[in-house]
């Protein structure tokens, strides 16, 4: 199934869910206002606070059983059904915190899922095998998942996409991951695990895209969310993962406070390499590393690239390992033309990357220019037009 159907199917359940109906708290306004009982007289019956059954109503608070014994009497409420869902909140809580690596619960939710076959295990068994990159079933498990989205609440519902965008993005298919990403509508409450998912999920889709003040933004945010649930491994990772991308995203005179910090050193490299900056480049230390090989390359020493290029070290950054890849293609293969190609009009993987496209098509319009095909200019100029515009619709949000 495409994924703009997929969109469409999550759309119209969301607008279901806003009618209140799937919410244990919902469940209880449904036929609170089915029997005409007003919140008074529910306060009256159980002895508890107008304000407390409001928040119970709109799932601000996990109901206490206890005090609403009277309440669930006379609305004929089942306490069974309110106490299973309050179960499955707790596995998908433990689902969350596995897929997160805040906690590791693999054993139990293996356990979970092989004792149960419902809607509910499916979605369980999707979040983890999602998690260890068993993805060549996943298109058989969403179909049926999709099957059952009529029935999942919000919870459920918010747990399904967010599993479903990482995949998009295990897949390189950022685009169908941001769109699923942007039907969210601010909805998470603050210092949720929930939203921490969907934060993370940001920043990996603000990777993807042109504009720094909307990537420091999505690394802010994480940042704040990783603080508050004192997440120091990742702290460090998204540190380190963010210093990398600034070598794209920020020109050399950007990092001229920040000079001492060794990695940062090789992004301010690589940013006079990015941003054509050659001439204040020469007045740099020779170093063994990514910006002096590209310069190497671009001044024709051909030789010193190919002894040194598979010895360089590449981050763990979409832009660094398309460049490796890119090496490897010219010099490994001697086929440099057919990785850009390849590249440039592939339906997914790195080339929705902003500077990725760049670097690509770059290459391929002086390649195309030099031997005077302008209709192959033509398509390449095309095509960057497209994947722009498809930035702009699934990337930023």
């Amino acid at each position: 199934m495409k994924t703009t159907e997929i969109a469409r199917l999550i759309k119209k359940r969301q607008e279901e869910e806003r009618t209140i109906v799937g919410k244990i708290g919902a469940n209880i306004k449904l036929k609170r206002k089915g029997k005409k009982r007003t919140l008074n007289h529910l306060s009256e019956l159980s002895g508890v606070s107008i304000s407390y059954l409001s928040k119970i109503e709109n799932n601000l608070l996990k109901p206490n059983l206890d005090y609403l014994s009277n309440v669930l009497e006379d609305l004929e409420i089942n306490e069974e059904f309110l106490a299973q869902s309050t179960i499955m909140n707790e596995w998908y809580l433990m689902t969350i915190k596995d897929f997160l690596n805040i906690r590791s619960y693999e054993t139990e939710l293996k356990t979970f899922v092989s004792e149960r076959n419902d809607f509910q295990s499916n979605l369980i068994e999707f979040c983890m095998m999602v998690k260890e990159n068993k993805l060549s079933n996943i298109p058989k498990l969403v179909k049926l998942l999709l099957q059952n989205i009529n029935v999942m609440h919000t919870a459920e519902m918010h747990i399904f996409m967010l599993a479903l965008c990482q995949y998009y993005i295990k897949t390189e298919n950022h685009f169908s991951a941001g769109e699923i990403l942007k039907q969210f509508n601010n909805e998470f409450e603050d210092a949720s695990l929930l939203k921490l998912w969907y934060l993370e999920l940001r920043h990996e889709l603000a990777l993807y895209q042109s504009s720094f003040t909307y990537y420091n933004n999505a690394v802010s945010e994480l940042l704040k969310n990783y603080f508050l649930f004192n997440l120091e491994d990742k702290i460090k990772e998204l540190k380190a993962r963010s210093t990398a991308a600034l070598a794209y995203f920020l020109e050399p005179d950007n990092f001229k406070d920040y000079l001492d910090d060794e990695e940062m050193y090789k992004s301010y490299r690589l940013s006079h390499v990015y941003f054509k900056r050659y001439e204040n480049f020469e007045s740099l230390e020779k170093k063994n590393d990514l910006a002096q090989l590209l310069i190497d390359e671009l001044n024709g020493r051909e030789d010193l690239v190919l002894k040194r290029w598979s010895k360089v070290e590449y981050r763990e950054d979409p832009f660094e390992l398309a460049l490796k890849e890119y090496f490897k293609y010219k010099y490994d293969q001697n086929n440099a033309n057919l990785f850009l190609q390849e590249t440039l009009f592939a339906g997914t993987g790195s080339i929705q990357h902003h500077y990725v496209s760049l670097f690509v098509s770059e290459r391929l319009m002086e390649n195309y220019s030099s031997e005077h095909k302008y209709k192959q200019c033509y398509l390449v100029s095309e095509r960057m037009r497209n994947l722009n515009e498809s930035r702009r619709i699934y990337l930023k949000f």
